[in-house]
C-alpha cells in the first residue's frame, strides 16, 4: 500500500494531465482507443526502424509495432495486471537501436525508468516503491553476481505479490515487490534466455540500412509530442481500468504461460475494436512468448527435437542407427562432442533419463538390437515440442524440426492475490512449458 501522500501526489498528477489535455482541446472522456494506439504505432515508427517477423516460412510486416504499441497501454493499465508480459529486446550485433527503442518506449510509458546496470539494491527498492515501467539497458554487461540479483528480481516480478527478501544493516528482514512492468535489452546473450524466455516477448532488433530513413531522436524536441502521447494514454486508462480487470479475451489457442504473457495485450486490442483485435492475434502468432527461431533449445530439447525428426514415420530405431544420424546433423551439436568423435550412445541415454526413457531390446525387420520405440516418447514429445509436421517421413529425407517454444526454465512464483486481478490459470496443475522432469534415479 502506497503512502496517502504519494496517493495524492498522483492523483493531482493526472488531474494536470486532465487540465493539459483540455487545454490541447482534447476531451479525456472521448479517447478513442484504436485511434490511441494507432497513434502509438505511428509515434514509434517516426523514430525506431523495426524488424520485419519470420516466422515458419511466414512473413509478418507491422506486428512488432502494434505489440509494442499495446504493451505501452498496459504500463498505463498496469492496474488490471494479474500477469505482465516482458519486452525482451536484442541483436546479433551491436548498434540496432536497441537503446533507442528502449527510450522512446519509456518516453511515452506510465512511470518510464530507463537503467543502465543500476546496483540490485536499487532496482528491488525503486520497483518496490514506485512500481514504473522498468526498461533495464545492457543487461549483457551486468556482472555475473549482480546478473543473478537482476535475473531474481525480472523472474520474480511477472505477478503481483512476489517480493525479494533482504537483510538490512541492522540484520532486519524486509521484503520487496519487484512486480512492475519490464523491459530488457541487451546483445544475444545465452545465459539471460532460460529464465525469462516464458515470460518475455522477443523484439529481434536489427542495424538500419542506409536505405532506412526515420526522424532523429532529439529527446528535447519530442519531449511534447512524447508528453501529450503520455497524457492521453494515462487519460484513457483512468477510465477504463475497471473495465479491462473483467475481460477475458479470445486466446486464440494460447495456453498457460503464452496466455498469461498475451492476456493483458490482447484485451487491450478487443477494447479498441476495428480492426485492432485481428491485429494483436497476427502479433500472438508471429511473436509468440518464449523466445524465436534464433534461440536455441535446451541439449536436452534438442535432443528431443532430432530424435522426433529421426523416428520419421517408423515405429522402432535401433540405437546404432539414431547415434549415425544425430551426428550427422550439421546444425546440431552432437557431432562435436568428445573431440569430434560425436554423441555416444551412453551420452543419449543419460540426456534422457530425466524424461524417463530408456534404451531397450527393438525389432526392426528380422532384427533385434538395442534401440528405442516412438510410443517411449509419446509423453515428453506432447510436452516439450510443437505438433509434428505431417511431411516428416523419414530419418533419410527429415531436415531439424522447428525451434521449439517449450525450451524455458520455469521459476515458481510466490504470489499474494490479495487486492489483485483473479489468476484464471490457478488451478492449473500441469505446464508443458515446464522444464523436465527431476531424474528419478535407477528403476
Amino acid at each position: 500500500m502506497k503512502p496517502k501522500s504519494e496517493q495524492s501526489g498522483y492523483r493531482r498528477k493526472a488531474a494536470d494531465q486532465t487540465r493539459d489535455l483540455l487545454v490541447r482541446g482534447i476531451d479525456p472522456d472521448r479517447i478513442d482507443l484504436g485511434e490511441l494506439l494507432d497513434d502509438v504505432v505511428e509515434f514509434i515508427r517516426s523514430y525506431v526502424v523495426l524488424p520485419v517477423v519470420h516466422r515458419k516460412g511466414e512473413q509478418y510486416g507491422d506486428v512488432v509495432a502494434d505489440v509494442l504499441a499495446l504493451w505501452v497501454l498496459h504500463t498505463h493499465t498496469f492496474g488490471a495486471c494479474w500477469a505482465t508480459p516482458y519486452l525482451r529486446v536484442t541483436s546479433a550485433a551491436p548498434v540496432s537501436a536497441k537503446s533507442l527503442l528502449l527510450e522512446v518506449l519509456a518516453s511515452i510509458s506510465r512511470r518510464g525508468w530507463l537503467a543502465v546496470n543500476p546496483s540490485p539494491a536499487v532496482l528491488y527498492r525503486k520497483i518496490d516503491r514506485d512500481t514504473p515501467a522498468l526498461f533495464l539497458d545492457e543487461m549483457d554487461n551486468f556482472a555475473l553476481d549482480e546478473k543473478r540479483d537482476a535475473l531474481a528480481v525480472l523472474n520474480s516480478g511477472y505477478k503481483p505479490g512476489a517480493k525479494v527478501p533482504r537483510c538490512n544493516e541492522r540484520g532486519e528482514l524486509e521484503e520487496f515487490g519487484c512486480f512492475c512492468a519490464k523491459a530488457y535489452a541487451g546483445l544475444d546473450e545465452k545465459q539471460l534466455v532460460p529464465t525469462l524466455l516464458s515470460r518475455s516477448i522477443t523484439i529481434r532488433m536489427e542495424t538500419k540500412r542506409s536505405t532506412d530513413k526515420v526522424e532523429m531522436w532529439i529527446a528535447p524536441d519530442v519531449g511534447p509530442r512524447a508528453e501529450e502521447l503520455r497524457a492521453r494514454c494515462g487519460a484513457w486508462a483512468e477510465r477504463h481500468v475497471d473495465d479491462l480487470k473483467g475481460h477475458r479475451p479470445d486466446l486464440v489457442g494460447l495456453v498457460n504461460r503464452q496466455a498469461e504473457v498475451w492476456w493483458i495485450l490482447l484485451s487491450l486490442a478487443e477494447l479498441a475494436g476495428a480492426e485492432w483485435p485481428e491485429r494483436a492475434r497476427a502479433a500472438a502468432r508471429a511473436l509468440g512468448a518464449g523466445g524465436d527461431e534464433t534461440d536455441r533449445p535446451s541439449r536436452q530439447v534438442q535432443l528431443l527435437m532430432d530424435i522426433d525428426t529421426a523416428f520419421g514415420n517408423d515405429t522402432t530405431i535401433f540405437t546404432v542407427d539414431l547415434l549415425k544420424y544425430l551426428n550427422g546433423l550439421d546444425e546440431s551439436p552432437w557431432g562435436d562432442r568428445h573431440r569430434g568423435d560425436g554423441i555416444t550412445s551412453r551420452d543419449v541415454s543419460t540426456m534422457l533419463r530425466p524424461f524417463r526413457i530408456r534404451p531397450r531390446s527393438v525389432r526392426v525387420g528380422e532384427e533385434t538390437a538395442k534401440g528405442y520405440r516412438v510410443d517411449q516418447f509419446e509423453d515428453a514429445f506432447a510436452r516439450y515440442l510443437p505438433p509434428r509436421s505431417e511431411s516428416v517421413t523419414s530419418v533419410t529425407s527429415v531436415t531439424t524440426a522447428p525451434q521449439s517454444q517449450a525450451d524455458v526454465t520455469d521459476v515458481t512464483d510466490v504470489t499474494d492475490t490479495a487486492g489483485a486481478p483473479e489468476d484464471p490459470f490457478a488451478d492449473i496443475d500441469v505446464d508443458p512449458m515446464a522444464p523436465p522432469p527431476a531424474d528419478p534415479g535407477p528403476s
